[in-house]
């Protein structure tokens, strides 16, 4: 949140909590002074007034309350492709990008027809595929006749910002990729459910591992998540270098090849009785004893830059 936003927030928080004050001890002055004979006025309807002041601002200030127990957040992320290679390109520093690149490069390296499936989600050959290539075609051209013109002659290069529409683009998704993003999201929230618990007295909030053994089948329909929490011992790319007949001592939560291929070990730390599900693609459920967060993954699909020159 922007720090003005921020601000201008507490501002409006602060003027309703001002406000909410000033009529509760309005009204109880009004009460109080009825009381003790204070107000001429002994008519019973005249103490509604206050005593209705008080239950609206008292039910007001409880849905205020409430209200502040639910929230939700947006957090906007973006994933590139190289068109050329189908492959996902790393941008440096941006942790989200470099997860699921390491992600996606494991599971296709693992199952080549993991890659085919993203190429034909997001880079379908169509015809206007076609007659984009022969438009590049006839621009690289350009390009090089323009090469060997006089140094007199100009070319320029123009960011264009349009609608798919306008741009004659068609945006793609890729159920793939939706279950690659939610295996990211589950190793980060587990990361931060170990960090938090490790400095949490759990005495009187005992805490339960759940693995992969734990977990509902549902879970298990995201490809993503069944291929690289699979044992080792269970996995032919694995079992060529024989790593599961002596595997490092104490228990492996993570293992990458230089190739790029991962195992990684399903575990979330969480009170008892909590319980994650996976209602549809796209969205995970945690639900404990004070609360549920609901992780929703929304991709609004792909467009491809353009260029235009002269």
């Amino acid at each position: 949140m922007q720090p003005i936003t921020t601000s201008l927030a507490r501002r409006q928080d602060f003027i309703k909590l001002l406000t909410l004050g000033t009529i509760l001890a309005f009204s109880l002055s009004w009460i109080a002074s009825y009381a003790y004979g204070a107000v001429e006025n002994k008519s019973p309807y005249f103490i509604l007034i206050p005593v209705l002041l008080i239950v609206l601002t008292l039910g007001y200030g409880f849905r205020l309350a409430l209200s502040a127990r639910r929230g939700s957040k947006e957090i906007d992320a973006l994933v590139m492709f190289d068109k050329a290679s189908k492959a996902p390109v790393e941008i440096d520093r941006y942790s989200f990008s470099e997860d699921l690149r390491r992600i996606i490069i494991a599971i296709t390296k693992e199952n080549p027809a993991f890659q085919e499936i993203l190429a034909e989600d997001l880079f379908p050959e169509t015809e206007d595929s076609n007659q984009t290539k022969d438009t590049d075609k006839e621009s690289n051209g350009d390009k090089e006749s323009g090469s060997k013109s006089e140094s007199d002659e100009f070319e320029y290069l123009a960011i264009i910002q349009a609608d798919s529409s306008e741009a004659g683009v068609t945006m793609r998704t890729s159920a793939l990729l939706v279950e690659a993003i939610e295996f990211a999201l589950l190793k980060e929230l587990s990361l931060h459910l170990s960090t938090y618990f490790n400095h949490h007295d759990h005495s009187k909030d005992p805490l339960v591992e759940l693995t992969r053994d734990d977990i509902p089948s549902v879970l298990l329909k995201n490809r993503v998540l069944a291929l690289l929490t699979t044992p080792i011992e269970q996995r032919p790319i694995f079992r060529k270098t024989q790593i599961h007949k002596n595997p490092p001592k104490g228990t492996v939560h993570s293992i990458w090849s230089k190739e790029g291929v991962m195992f990684e070990r399903f575990d979330l730390i969480l009170p008892v009785g909590s319980k994650l599900d996976r209602p549809e693609q796209g969205v995970l459920e945690l639900t404990t004893k004070r609360g549920m967060v609901r992780l929703s993954i929304t991709c609004h699909g792909f467009s491809a830059n353009q260029w235009w020159s002269r």
